[in-house]
């Protein structure tokens, strides 16, 4: 079974009978991780309080499976959140040049995925502020050093 598999199963009690005890170890993990974007608290209740093992995950997938099940008819919208920049914000990295952006990630201590995240919320301020960055590196480029005439 793959990790999509498992996870329709998660909707459909008839397919989550399918579901092995191995299953549940293996995508125990995943299942968490996604169900913390909408079910933080919960998440964390039966990490952190109830002291999770391993010969606990198959009853606590099975929770997951009774209370999904009785929510939800198929999988929902927020099950799977993106992970790269939106198609329409790729654009703003591709005006500038590789070098630019990572002399300004270097200056700025910001690593790859902090950037997409800042374009993702903030992109008309990070187009500004490239635009800025740039014009200081070309100011920066264009001022002559000074000779000293000894």
């Amino acid at each position: 079974m793959t990790l999509f598999e498992f996870i329709d199963a998660l909707f459909d009690k008839k397919a989550y009978s399918r579901v092995t005890q191995k299953d549940k170890k293996t995508y125990f993990f995943n299942l968490n991780r996604f169900l913390s974007n909408k079910y933080p608290l919960q998440v964390n209740e039966m990490n952190n309080v109830l002291g999770i093992s391993q010969r606990h995950v198959p009853y606590v997938v099975d929770y997951w499976h009774l209370f999904l099940s009785s929510k939800f008819v198929s999988k929902p919208n927020w099950f799977f959140w993106k992970t790269s920049i939106a198609s329409s914000d790729k654009g703003i990295l591709e005006k500038y040049d590789k070098e630019l952006i990572s002399k300004y990630q270097k200056t700025f201590g910001i690593n790859n995925a902090s950037l997409e995240i800042m374009i993702n919320i903030f992109p008309d301020e990070i187009k500004k502020e490239l635009d800025m960055y740039k014009n200081t590196i070309e100011a920066k480029s264009r001022k002559k050093p000074k000779k000293n005439d000894k």
